[in-house]
């Protein structure tokens, strides 16, 4: 008598509740900016961090589609890791979106661009301090594309403070802004090359900082500690008064920000003041602390 052989598949579901919820920012007519969670993919790829996996999850374009209930352009994108503010068309309430998407994206490289990071170190490099009583100071270093082709770049930043521990532990909170340019992962090099690596940042940071704040200060995996806090652009056909749209932080940078190890940032007035001003927003607090 033949046996039979009975293998059993487990199904694989996903919590669809669980999943990152894609909150609206800002929208009028055609035009709407979505925060982007940490560890989406913009677009749907089986590319993920150099190899091929299959990704379950829905991508931000899904995401901010369900969200808007309308076929949309993304007018620009964000890496995986990071998270912040990605302004969108919607495709179905304008009659040239193709139009409406390139007028965007030039007004958006006019505009102001505010990302904030957390990095490596202390605002040190070479022996020479970078800045001077938290102004802005301007880094010019050219960038190669993916497909080979040397680009010129330039970016603001300017260091609000810093947490001066030992070792990996090191780091500083950083304001950064591309200046009519948006090249292939400009911030996170030009910081690279500062010596002051986005934590988190596998491709252009520090591997064995990167594993002391995952095991040790709990970020998540794959994520980048680079959001994208600010959004001004000038007036266009669609947005007569412009935009200035601020994305808060996502929970995850927000716990991280409001752990004691970076309470010499965070209680900070200066730093605070400056946050502020630059965002709109406020620097989260570790609950047991207060700033009078």
């Amino acid at each position: 008598m033949q046996k039979k052989i009975i293998i059993a598949i487990a199904a694989v579901s996903r919590i669809v509740g669980l999943e990152p919820v894609v909150q609206v920012l800002y929208r009028k007519n055609a035009v709407a900016v979505v925060a982007k969670p940490p560890s989406v993919p913009v677009h749907a790829s089986p590319y993920v961090g150099g190899t091929i996996k299959k990704i379950e999850e829905k991508p931000l374009l899904q995401r901010a589609r369900d969200a808007l209930g309308s076929r949309i352009n993304l007018v620009h994108r964000l890496d995986r890791g990071a998270s912040g503010c990605v302004l969108c068309v919607c495709i179905d309430r304008c009659r040239e979106p193709q139009t409406l998407t390139s007028e965007l994206h030039e007004a958006l490289r006019v505009g102001r661009k505010r990302y904030v990071a957390l990095v490596r170190g202390t605002r040190v490099f070479k022996g020479q301090s970078l800045g001077d009583n938290h102004t802005w100071f301007d880094i010019e270093r050219p960038i190669k594309d993916s497909r080979g082709k040397i680009n010129d770049a330039r970016t603001s930043f300017r260091f609000l403070g810093y947490a001066n521990h030992l070792n990996s532990d090191r780091c500083s909170l950083v304001l950064a802004e591309p200046q009519r340019s948006g090249r292939w992962h400009q911030i996170r090099r030009h910081l690279n090359g500062l010596s002051h690596p986005i934590i988190g940042d596998s491709s252009h940071g520090n591997s064995q900082t990167n594993r002391f704040w995952r095991e040790h200060r709990g970020l998540p995996a794959e994520r980048i500690l680079l959001h994208f806090t600010r959004i001004q652009i000038p007036p266009t056909s669609v947005c007569p008064e412009g935009i200035d749209v601020s994305c808060p932080f996502p929970s995850d940078f927000s716990k991280i920000l409001s752990s004691d190890a970076l309470t010499e940032i965070t209680t900070s007035p200066i730093a605070r003041q400056l946050f502020q001003e630059e965002t709109s927003l406020y620097l989260p607090l570790s609950k047991a602390l207060q700033v009078y």
